[in-house]
C-alpha cells in the first residue's frame, strides 16, 4: 500500500497517528469511502461497508467469528443444565 502525505506550512493538523499498527487500514477505514475500520482495537482491519439493511457490520470476518465463538461459548455456560 502506498500513500502520499502532502506537508505545508499552515500548521494545522489533518490527521494524528496515535498508533502505527495497521497504519494504511487506519487511513483508508477513516478517509475513503465505503470502508471502515474493524471495531476490534486489536486488529484494525479495513472493512467494507455493507448495506444499511439490518445490523452495521463492525468487525472484520475473522474478528466477527471469533466474538460470536466466545458469545456462543458464554451463553452455552450459562444455560447449562445444573
Amino acid at each position: 500500500m502506498n500513500i502520499k502525505v502532502q506537508l505545508d506550512d499552515s500548521g494545522e493538523i489533518v490527521y494524528k497517528v496515535k498508533e502505527f499498527k495497521n497504519l494504511g487500514n487506519q487511513y483508508i477505514g477513516n478517509f475513503k469511502k465505503g470502508y471502515k475500520q474493524c471495531a476490534n482495537p486489536e486488529c484494525g482491519k479495513k472493512i467494507k461497508i455493507a448495506s444499511n439493511i439490518g445490523r452495521p457490520k463492525l468487525y472484520c470476518s475473522k474478528c466477527a467469528k471469533k466474538i460470536q465463538f466466545e458469545q456462543k461459548k458464554k451463553w452455552d455456560h450459562d444455560h447449562k443444565p445444573h
